[in-house]
């Protein structure tokens, strides 16, 4: 692989941690969106629900507009097959100190934006009580689209989160548009005049995620996840990956492998920050693609005074072969069967990285280079 494939790799993960919320959540899908995604998804986020022990009142809220906002991608994403348009699904879930952020993206017909954005107007000119009235008049009257209600889920969206719904078009190719939903949810509608919380909106705002799938997309980005990291939550990016990749099954299975390995190397090697328990710590994986690799790359917090051990056990690792690292898998001392497991089922090096975040920790990650096969894609 090239020198640069590999720095590009390492600046890819300190970037995504940078732009995830500090000690919350944020969970990344891009792709196709179908009924298995969305249970998946929903069912990621009720785990992290779970976790973050919210106000059942909050937790209602924000689950009934991830259902909404997936279905409408379903609803209304164009079968669009051309290779010069990524047509793929988009949807982004972040939680800040203030409230939950939901953004979610699809192609439409560029000829369809006027009618759409006409709707999405009409809907936030209203307060919450006109909008009542006029979802009863909706139903009252049958007016429906043949791809669903009148407006009606972007009106509950909009009473549910208390807020205006935010929206972008971005011109594609070929007569599509790409149509931005954005949802700011405060735990506390109060907060609104926070600036503390208006300092918060501004850094999850809908320009910042454009730029942010932005990326994905020129670096080939089907999956990131930051925040919380447990064995459900393992279970639940391994089933939507197991959507994401159309690779030979015996490829498949070595994806799968790895990735259960790095996932449980953070369980049970990070260092602990912000009272995380044994069971529960932060945790990052993201898998993307180039042209010749599969890519499956994960990262934790570690001690300062552990860089240069644990930047010593990879070295020597990766100066060895196969069958002496092996040997050393037995080796209890060495603390290191997950990583030599890892690189054995690759053919390539381990890559790594330390970004330094402050003067007691760093954020260390890996790389595992797979080699594709000639019809090997991820985005399906």
């Amino acid at each position: 692989m090239s020198e640069n494939s590999v720095m590009l790799n390492r600046h890819i993960a300190f970037e995504l941690y940078r732009q995830a919320p500090a000690d919350g959540l944020e969970y990344t899908y891009r792709g196709n969106v179908n009924s298995d995604v969305v249970e998946n998804i929903l069912s990621l986020a009720e785990t992290n629900f779970g976790d973050m022990k919210e106000q059942l009142l909050v937790r209602k809220r924000v689950y009934f507009i991830m259902v909404e906002s997936l279905q409408n991608i379903t609803r209304h994403q164009e079968n669009y097959v051309e290779r010069d348009v990524d047509s793929h699904g988009l949807f982004v879930i972040r939680r800040g100190k203030f409230g939950y952020y939901i953004t979610c993206a699809n192609l439409v017909k560029t000829e369809h934006c006027e009618n759409l954005k006409n709707k999405i107007d009409f809907i936030n000119s209203k307060n919450s009580e006109e909008l009542k009235n006029y979802s009863r008049s909706v139903l009252s009257n049958g007016q429906y689209s043949n791809k669903g209600g009148a407006g009606l889920g972007l009106i509950e969206i909009s009473r549910k989160a208390g807020s205006k719904i935010k929206y972008k078009f971005v011109p594609e190719k070929n007569g599509y548009s790409r149509f931005y939903q954005h949802i700011d949810i405060l735990f506390n509608k109060k907060e609104i005049d926070n600036p503390d919380a208006i300092d918060e909106i501004s850094q999850f705002s809908l320009d910042k995620l454009i730029k942010l799938h932005e990326g994905l997309q020129k670096y080939h980005i089907v999956l990131n996840y930051s925040g919380i990291l447990n064995q459900v939550n393992l279970i639940n990016l391994m089933n939507i990956l197991s959507r994401q990749i159309n690779v030979s099954k015996a490829l498949k299975t070595k994806v799968y492998c790895i990735m259960i390995e790095l996932l449980q190397n953070i369980l049970g090697h990070a260092d602990r920050i912000n009272g995380e328990e044994e069971t529960n710590c932060y945790g990052m994986f993201f898998i993307r693609q180039d042209r010749d690799h599969l890519i499956l790359s994960a990262a934790n917090h570690i001690l300062n005074s552990k860089v240069g051990q644990m930047k010593d056990l990879i070295e020597g690792l990766n100066s060895i072969d196969k069958d002496e690292r092996g040997k050393l898998s037995h080796d209890p001392k060495l603390k290191a069967s997950g990583l030599i497991k890892i690189m054995n089922k690759s053919r390539h090096q381990v890559e790594y990285n330390f970004s330094k975040i402050d003067n007691n920790y760093s954020l260390f990650s890996v790389s595992i280079f797979l080699d594709k096969e000639s019809n090997a894609d991820i985005v399906l």
